[in-house]
């Protein structure tokens, strides 16, 4: 009986794991940072004006188009460096 239950209760844990993960990716910010001049790191010339799309704890990507979606904030970083990754 002990068993059993153990092994129904492994077989939910994954199954609550990724529902965690998806209500978390649903509630996730927006952030956009518009300006600066990025460095990545790699060694390749330094970019001016980007524009970062910033979704959780994650890059998603590059360039001007996602600066006017709904639910997004803008950060100004005019006048600034972003280092991605550096800490």
């Amino acid at each position: 009986m002990v068993r059993a239950i153990a092994g129904m209760l492994a077989c939910l844990l994954p199954a609550g794991a990724g529902l965690a993960v998806a209500a978390q990716q649903a509630e996730s910010p927006r952030i956009f940072i518009d300006g600066g001049i990025l460095i990545d790191g790699s060694g390749a010339q330094s970019t001016e004006n980007p524009g970062i799309l910033i979704e959780g704890e994650r890059i998603h990507s590059l360039g001007r188009e996602a600066a006017g979606e709904p639910g997004t904030e803008v950060i100004s970083a005019d006048g600034k460096w972003v280092l991605p990754g550096l800490f």
